[in-house]
């Protein structure tokens, strides 16, 4: 029996994930961020069109890509809520070693295509905020809500505390990786780690 016309074939979401995982692949290969629709065709292997019929446009590619991080977003919160019961120290200089980790495996290359295209961008600039700093930021949120109903941490907002943490961390590994300062001005990230983490937990200590 045939297609009803305009509707979609059977594997038409498993093609498109496929293309959008190979898409990923080639923002963060070695060659970097395809600087084009075209480009990102040539670089997985595919027709323009092709990626057209699936996509619309390069903002529907954009936003698919960052769609496929769902994924390690979920592994890596899981991971991280996993040791939460070993106290904030474990728990939160797990989470930032597992940042320091995956930004050595891809997770820079996914922040210079997130920065590059997403910035002042009210289409892909949205996209970036729910697949990428909204999960990073939502497990610290987490953990700094259970620590403040357990009483391990005197957390008022759990969300602005998140806020508070995370950035440093991005810094010194936009610093010292991305931009390449442990060739100009080096120091020791994991040393960072642990001073940023005890100095953190240590001005939210329960006041006796």
């Amino acid at each position: 029996m045939g297609r009803t016309p305009g509707t979609r074939n059977a594997n038409y979401e498993m093609r498109r994930a496929t293309l959008a995982e190979a898409a990923l692949r080639a923002f963060l290969g070695p060659s970097g961020q395809p600087n084009s629709f075209r480009a990102i065709a040539q670089e997985i292997g595919e027709d323009p069109r092709t990626l057209r019929h699936y996509f619309g446009n390069a903002d529907g590619l954009y936003q698919a890509t960052f769609e496929t991080l769902k994924e390690r977003s979920q592994r890596f919160r899981d991971e991280v809520l996993s040791r939460r019961d070993q106290g904030p120290l474990a728990a939160l200089t797990f989470y930032c070693q597992s940042m320091s980790t995956g930004w050595g495996y891809g997770m820079d290359r996914v922040f210079h295509v997130a920065l590059a295209c997403g910035l002042e961008n009210e289409v892909r600039g949205p996209v970036v905020i729910e697949h990428l700093f909204e999960p990073m930021l939502s497990v610290g949120e987490e953990l700094f809500a259970y620590y403040a109903e357990t009483g391990a941490l005197d957390i008022r907002d759990p969300r602005m505390a998140a806020v508070s943490f995370l950035p440093p961390l991005l810094f010194a590994l936009i610093h010292q990786d991305s931009l390449r300062g442990r060739e100009v001005r080096p120091f020791d990230v994991q040393g960072f780690i642990a001073d940023h983490v005890d100095r953190f937990i240590a001005g939210r200590l329960p006041k006796a």
